[in-house]
């Protein structure tokens, strides 16, 4: 809706968060697929069947995995830049367009899909590694491929939560001086919207996908092997952000609305008990008739 809407093409605001939304989907689309496959593993008693590894690799939603693990990083690291350019650098960011914003979010799609292949290139496909049939992330991969892709994100996600410190106490000084305050109160007003968005983006990644990760690479408390709750979990940040995005951005809240009310043909038809739409061109009255003396 971000990409295509003409309603939202000015709000350049929310091309980082909809990058996200992607990734996120990505990851959500991989639970699907995993969710769907187990499934039908219980229901026609094939659950403890095995699977190769390099026939685990190729499953649809470990590929999904090993993308959107590395596009969400990049994403909501993404947004954390976004908005600290937005804040200490206002000027260059006005000359930063919507086209370059989608751009970077291409970029950090190729950068996900390639680091896949490169997998491709670097595993033995001749493996004869036997897994358990659900093929499980952590099981599938390597050790070396699964410590890059939790690295990765705890870098990029732990930078992000970083860089929200400097933005919000850059915003609080801002909003202390009312004298700066008052000369850009519309554009400060709307950095503050920006930032209170990506702070609690940013905390929900360190909630429900660093400190588990944390968890789950360093094995705290032999915790590794509940892998697939941690699975669950980075499941509803997807959800969360969704929630989170859709109360505080107006504006894509606003093209959802409308979007949703064209579908349902309520913009062109007049519910029953309202008034109806006065013409620009009143039909004129017919001139009464002359009062007789």
């Amino acid at each position: 809706m971000v990409f295509f809407s003409k309603r939202l093409q000015e709000f350049h605001q929310l091309v980082p968060i909809a990058g996200l939304c992607l990734a996120d989907a990505v990851n959500a689309v991989g639970y699907v697929a995993a969710g769907i496959m187990r499934t039908n593993m219980y229901v026609t008693g094939t659950d403890d069947d095995t699977e190769t590894q390099t026939g685990c690799f190729f499953s649809a939603h470990v590929i999904l995995f090993f993308i959107g693990y590395q596009f969400t990083a990049i994403t909501t690291c993404f947004l954390s830049v976004d908005c600290f350019v937005a804040v200490f650098f206002p000027d260059k960011h006005c000359q930063v367009t919507r086209r370059n914003k989608w751009f970077a979010i291409g970029c950090a799609g190729l950068w996900s899909i390639g680091m896949y292949v490169l997998a491709i290139i670097a595993m033995p496909m001749d493996s004869k590694l036997v897994l358990a049939a659900f093929c499980f992330l952590i099981d599938t991969l390597p050790s070396a491929f699964f410590d890059y892709l939790l690295g990765f994100r705890l870098v990029l996600i732990t930078a992000s939560v970083i860089l929200c410190i400097p933005i919000i106490y850059r915003m609080r000084v801002i909003f202390l001086d009312s004298a700066v305050f008052q000369q850009f109160a519309f554009r400060y007003n709307k950095f503050r919207k920006m930032t209170i968005t990506v702070g609690i983006t940013a905390l929900l990644a360190l909630l429900l996908l660093v400190i588990p990760d944390v968890l789950m690479y360093f094995n705290i408390g032999g915790l590794k092997r509940f892998h697939v709750l941690f699975y669950l979990i980075g499941l509803n940040k997807c959800l969360a952000n969704v929630f989170v995005y859709t109360l505080r951005e107006t504006e894509l809240r606003n093209a959802f609305v409308h979007y949703f009310r064209v579908l349902r043909g309520a913009a062109t038809t007049v519910a029953p008990g309202e008034p109806a739409t006065v013409n620009a061109i009143q039909i004129k009255q017919r001139p009464e008739a002359t009062d007789r003396r």
